[in-house]
């Protein structure tokens, strides 16, 4: 191929695929293959293109802010339930020390035991 495909000739060349003419031109020009280069721009194309894919939506912030306050807010409803069905437990566990009730002695019946010893001695 001694003549230099057109620009359209490229870019059709880059959209349908490699024909084996323009791939012979191609080897033996360099100034055909920085053409292609200019024409075929990928990293400033596929960098655009990604860019647009990728970028995260406009409302991502608020919508994650309002989901983390909402579960946080169900949490806290959860530990305030807990907290109401455990009241009782933990009143009756600070009203009645079960160490201090085995230490105590009940008076009424020390005093019936040696109430007892004395009327056997009596006797």
């Amino acid at each position: 191929m001694s003549e230099h495909p057109s620009d359209e000739t490229i870019v059709g060349w880059l959209e349908t695929g490699r024909p084996s003419r323009v791939e012979r031109h191609l080897e033996g020009c360099a100034a055909c293959l920085e053409r292609v280069d200019a024409l075929s721009d990928l990293d400033a194309t596929v960098r655009s293109e990604l860019a647009t894919v990728t970028a995260p939506p406009d409302d991502l912030a608020p919508r994650t802010t309002d989901r983390v306050r909402l579960r946080l807010g169900a949490q806290e409803a959860v530990s305030t339930l807990v907290e109401l069905f455990t009241l009782p437990w933990r009143t009756l566990d600070a009203l009645v020390d079960e160490d201090a009730l085995a230490r105590r002695v009940v008076p009424s019946a020390a005093a019936g035991d040696d109430d007892a010893e004395d009327d056997r001695g009596a006797t």
